[in-house]
């Protein structure tokens, strides 16, 4: 393959804005597609943020379609938990053998919330003042590890939530 051949090929990083309703289709198609690792870290629980029921199957196939499947998922606040369970707890308390969600610690707190796959492939959501945008980058190699290095980092010193404990009673 000459280097021009290797420029157009579509394992190179790509990356696209997206929008509104076009940012679920695509994290699903993400998770569906993951092979190992699924990284989801999320600064609050913002309505609407990973609460599509489609999402929730999607990860929930994901978790069980194999015992080395891996789901970590990291809150930086627990302000919404109590107020208005959010889907993500739903799915954890059916599937509580195979997911667990903690709260990072406050020095590791970010305001990023992020969808990492196998480490390749990566999804960055922002909220902004007229909804939700997002950057889906493919291959994304080195910042998808960064990220999820990192976010495997915070998991190790996260700590569990009280409150799921309480709302699974």
């Amino acid at each position: 393959m000459s280097h021009d051949d290797h420029q157009n090929s579509p394992q190179l990083n790509q990356s696209q804005w997206l929008t509104g309703t076009a940012i679920t289709p695509i994290a699903i198609d993400m998770i569906q597609n993951a092979e190992r690792e699924v990284v989801i870290l999320v600064s609050n629980f913002v309505q609407g943020q990973f609460e599509d029921p489609q999402l929730s199957t999607a990860l929930s196939v994901f978790v069980r379609a194999s015992r080395y499947a891996q789901l970590c998922v990291l809150v930086s606040s627990t302000q919404r938990i109590i107020a208005a369970p959010h889907p993500l707890l739903h799915l954890q308390q059916r599937l509580s053998s195979l997911i667990q969600i903690r709260q990072v610690l406050p020095d590791d707190a970010s305001d990023l919330d992020l969808l990492v796959v196998d480490q390749r492939h990566l999804l960055k959501l922002q909220l902004e003042r007229h909804g939700q945008t997002a950057q889906h980058i493919q291959h994304a190699v080195p910042s998808a590890k960064q990220l999820s290095d990192r976010i495997i980092y915070w998991w190790q010193r996260a700590q569990p939530i009280p409150e799921l404990r309480r709302l699974s009673l």
